[in-house]
């Protein structure tokens, strides 16, 4: 998702050579499927970087998904 957002916004910007690199063999990014005892569960994609200006946390408030607080965020400096 990262890739594809950062692909769009440069090519809004007038950017029209743009390759989107995969970091590894597979597309998906962080998220991934498993089987775990006959079912599919999700794997990768557990936290949201960048509450409150995410898009995608604000869709998890808007749909009432459960979430947690955390202080993640204050350690994006270190």
């Amino acid at each position: 998702m990262s890739g594809i957002k950062a692909a769009r916004t440069l090519h809004k910007k007038g950017f029209t050579n743009l390759k989107i690199i995969e970091g590894s063999d597979r597309i998906g990014g962080r998220m991934k499927e498993s089987s775990l005892g006959g079912y599919t569960v999700e794997n990768g994609a557990l936290w949201i970087y960048g509450r409150g200006t995410n898009p995608v946390w604000k869709l998890a408030q808007k749909f009432n998904i459960s979430n947690k607080r955390d202080d993640s965020d204050k350690l994006a400096g270190l």
